[in-house]
């Protein structure tokens, strides 16, 4: 490669000695509020008033994509006698996020200093579909143009050093399973340990605490996910028992509706802020937090009769009844471990009546009515992503 400079005769051979490496690298110059292009690199220690070393950057090609670029960021964050810059936000830009590009694996970015010490390393999951997740940060898709993608990532932890000198990224071969974040079909284990039970095939459902996120699966609670058999729970507190619940919309007849698909997380949300605690259906939906996931809930009645109908082995339509079919109870890896039994949904009847369904035989399979919020009945959270 012979388009690099540094001030440092000894950065070439370490520069020569990666070249066999699947890596990207860029140099971050450490500017209040400055974005850089992966074409730069440099490192200036403000509180020594020296600069250690401003040149230009080394490319390598990255595995799965050869023409993608990083722009870091980085902001002065100001102390007495301690003031520093904070490395926070990169974005990734003109990525192939098809199969034959990055899709389904892992990029990996570190942070070294110009000892040449990892500061820092995070990682961003591409799925099967190109959707991006992390654990390591806040992901903003800033859109798509064809084949190619680009996402930020705000850091959690920053690297808080005036002494940020490059960036690498490197992919995985890993192909992503539904448990970490890659494309999911029912009867996948899911990423909160539960299981798939409803894929929706088109542009997603609406999702999320205000019903504004968009959401592709729904997943259900595994066997035991509460110690046990699904419990019994009344819906309200007896202080909120003859009291409609502020921003849930009553329903005088069960609602089976692809419009209610993904609403009962702001459902749910709404039942505990009225002031229904953990003893409560609701509360205790909320409360569950298998695979480290706090966005559990209680079910609306389209998706607890949808619930229903994969359990029973039944074609899905989200405005038909459940009815027909057999019960899987099974405990094992693919049994639900759903009850015959009255389920409490987050779907509100009136000021003292919620709506339930029946996974077994009682007055009819799939039976939809309306139970009282002081009566208790079978939970079993859902979640959707």
């Amino acid at each position: 490669m012979s388009d690099w400079y540094s001030d440092d005769p000894n950065e070439d051979e370490q520069f020569q000695s990666r070249r066999s490496k699947s890596i990207f690298t860029v140099g971050l110059l450490l500017v209040a509020g400055f974005f850089i292009q992966s074409t730069f690199a440099g490192n200036i220690s403000l509180n020594s008033g020296n600069v250690v070393e401003f040149g230009q950057g080394v490319l390598q090609t990255v595995s799965c994509d050869k023409s993608v670029t990083l722009t870091p960021q980085s902001s002065f964050a100001n102390a007495a006698g301690a003031g520093g810059y904070n490395f926070s936000i990169v974005t990734i830009s003109n990525l192939d996020t098809t199969l034959q590009g990055c899709a389904g694996r892992t990029l990996t970015l570190k942070a070294y200093g110009d000892s040449g010490t990892a500061l820092t390393a995070f990682s961003i999951a591409i799925a099967s579909d190109g959707t991006f997740s992390s654990t390591d940060g806040t992901l903003s898709n800033q859109g798509a143009q064809g084949t190619s993608s680009s996402v930020m990532l705000t850091l959690t932890s920053t690297v808080a050093s005036a002494n940020v000198f490059k960036i690498t990224l490197e992919s995985a071969s890993t192909i992503l399973t539904c448990a970490t974040g890659g494309s999911c079909v029912i009867g996948n284990a899911g990423p909160g340990g539960g299981i798939i039970y409803y894929v929706d095939a088109g542009g997603g459902f609406n999702c999320g605490p205000t019903f504004t996120s968009t959401c592709h699966y729904l997943e259900v609670a595994p066997y035991g996910w509460n110690t046990g058999a699904d419990p019994l729970n009344i819906w309200a507190n007896a202080s909120y028992q003859s009291t409609a619940v502020p921003g849930i919309v009553s329903q005088s007849t069960a609602l089976n509706d692809p419009t209610e698909i993904g609403l009962g997380y702001k459902y749910s949300a709404a039942i505990v802020s009225q002031g229904n605690d953990a003893t409560t259906a609701a509360g205790l939906a909320r409360a569950y937090r298998g695979g480290s996931r706090s966005d559990w809930y209680l079910p609306t009645t389209t998706e607890l009769n949808l619930l229903c109908q994969w359990n029973r082995g039944i074609v899905q339509n989200a405005t038909t009844v459940c009815t027909g079919g057999a019960l899987n109870s099974g405990t094992g890896a693919s049994g639900s471990g759903l009850l015959a039994e009255y389920y409490q949904s987050s779907s509100q009847g009136s000021a003292t009546l919620n709506w339930v369904q029946q996974f077994g035989t009682v007055n009819g399979v799939g039976n939809q009515g309306g139970g009282l919020k002081s009566a208790s009945y079978r939970v079993r959270p859902i979640r959707a992503f």
